[in-house]
């Protein structure tokens, strides 16, 4: 897979966890509906501003996410997140490999900060070295041996 596929699979992930989830009908989640429209996705523009057609079918989700990846450059991204970060999602940070997104500080930014959290993990095993991998063996067998994963961390 080349690096623009992975960048755009990135940009999905990033868009699904940071706009508010489409939902026809739902006023307060269709930012995402909205700026596709504006930017002439046919798909969107298939259904009234609300999110359904002349018939009362309601757009599919997925689909609006997967097309606001083609129609959001980074540079759209940036300004339409900068114009609407008070409706974006308050609960969750992102650390790609091309986004870096800091909910504490509202700030989206192109780029990875990869190399500081490395960093940050070398210092913290050269210190901590024998508890870290105590920590990581419990995590490794509740999510793995034992199947407790939870997807909210």
């Amino acid at each position: 897979m080349n690096p623009e596929n992975h960048k755009a699979i990135e940009k999905e992930i990033l868009i699904e966890l940071l706009f508010p989830t489409p939902y026809a009908g739902s006023q307060n989640t269709l930012l995402l509906f909205s700026l596709c429209r504006e930017l002439g996705d046919e798909y969107c523009l298939s259904f009234n501003d609300l999110g359904y057609t002349s018939d009362y079918k309601p757009f599919d989700s997925k689909e609006v996410i997967k097309r606001s990846t083609q129609f959001l450059t980074d540079d759209r991204l940036l300004s339409y997140f900068e114009n609407n970060k008070n409706q974006l999602n308050p609960w969750r940070d992102f650390y790609g490999k091309y986004y870096t997104y800091e909910k504490k500080i509202k700030r989206l930014r192109i780029g990875s900060e990869w190399d500081k959290i490395e960093k940050n993990l070398d210092e913290f095993h050269a210190r901590k070295g024998k508890q870290l991998h105590a920590v990581l063996m419990a995590i490794w067998e509740a999510n793995v041996d034992l199947n407790k994963r939870n997807d909210n961390w």
